[in-house]
């Protein structure tokens, strides 16, 4: 009788909760992994399901000779006729052995979209501050693949920005690690004055649409060839490419066949054409990762998609959370906790 009471109290008092109340508290039960009977809660499987978009398709070989092979556990299996594997909705996606409600993911990338910082989102959260950095960093890696896809049209903007080397969180997690470099405290300037082997180049170009693209390309002064490399194909044929004077834009052009505006050096515009959009952007870049105080360089790639999508975009942040995640139901994703710990010092550029 005294559970029944409890029952009842607590139903009466959800009914008195606004909707966006009922929201936050299906939000909570979620993200304990149980189940509730409210509005606006999901399972991970029929999130996936909901989200899944054509014919069933092997993640394994590819196949679209798949069948239903049963249920476990409330999770629908499948099995390919042509490799002979089983599979789920969530087998190679962020979900998969997901320990945690569907809310946990959700509420993790609303602290992202505030620009919380790995504790605030793991006390908001209430996971470790270990938990907390690995969801974050598997989340950037499923969106490297919406950065891969863009392709910049209309009067495009381009330009190179350099950050300091850094060999952030190694020390702890690597017994063998040794530092390349003289240490110094970060924020303080590096030891070699200019584009040393110390600054991380950044190239970045920007439209009038507030597309945006940025990638890790070398340490130092970039050869043209490896500029030309990483933006190949993110400029559409028919847009006008404006940067200053840098050589490594002349082949760039040449290549993917666009009209080239190169601002004299000293000038910001030419004519009715410059750089100002991508010398604002690389401004806001700066400061949104001053909030982190410091960012290793081998997670610099993710930072800078994380930075494209919930800063440089198009709509509300309410509109751009619910494309995040839409995109993490749909992401091919096959890391694991040893992809961070192994990754290289400096992330490749491609």
């Amino acid at each position: 009788m005294v559970k029944l009471d409890k029952v009842r109290l607590v139903s009466q008092l959800y009914g008195e909760l606004s909707e966006q109340e009922k929201l936050a508290f299906a939000r909570l039960i979620a993200s304990d992994g149980l189940m509730a009977a409210v509005p606006g809660i999901q399972t991970i499987e029929d999130f996936l399901k909901d989200a899944h978009v054509g014919p069933m398709k092997c993640p394994h070989c590819g196949s679209l000779h798949v069948k239903k092979n049963g249920v476990v556990n409330g999770r629908q299996v499948f099995r390919c006729n042509e490799c002979k594997r089983k599979f789920r909705y969530s087998t190679n996606t962020i979900f998969k052995s997901a320990k945690k409600g569907l809310g946990l993911f959700m509420d993790y990338v609303h602290c992202m979209m505030e620009q919380l910082t790995v504790r605030k989102a793991a006390a908001r959260c209430r996971i470790s501050k270990k938990s907390s950095f690995f969801l974050r960093h598997k989340l950037l890696d499923a969106l490297q693949g919406m950065e891969d896809s863009v392709i910049l049209d209309g009067i495009v903007e381009g330009d190179e920005t350099f950050f300091s080397l850094s060999f952030k969180g190694n020390h702890r997690e690597e017994k063998n690690f040794k530092m390349p470099r003289k240490p110094h405290k970060r924020g303080t300037a590096v030891h070699t004055r200019g584009l040393s082997k110390e600054k991380v180049c950044v190239p970045c170009v920007v439209n009038g649409d507030s597309k945006s693209f940025a990638r890790v390309c070398c340490l130092g002064a970039p050869k043209a060839t490896e500029m030309a490399g990483l933006l190949n194909g993110r400029v559409a044929r028919d847009s006008v490419f404006c940067t200053d004077s840098t050589h490594a834009y002349d082949i760039l052009a040449k290549k993917d066949g666009f009209r080239h505006v190169k601002i004299p050096s000293g000038r910001r515009v030419r004519g009715g054409y410059g750089i100002q959009r991508v010398n604002g952007y690389h401004g806001m870049l700066k400061g949104f990762m001053y909030v982190f105080h410091g960012v290793a360089t081998k997670y610099l790639n993710n930072y800078l998609v994380w930075f494209n999508l919930s800063r440089f975009a198009n709509g509300s942040e309410a509109t751009i959370e619910g494309i995040w995640n839409m995109f993490n139901a749909t992401a091919a994703y096959q890391g694991s906790k040893r992809t961070y710990m192994k990754r290289p010092i400096i992330a490749p550029a491609a």
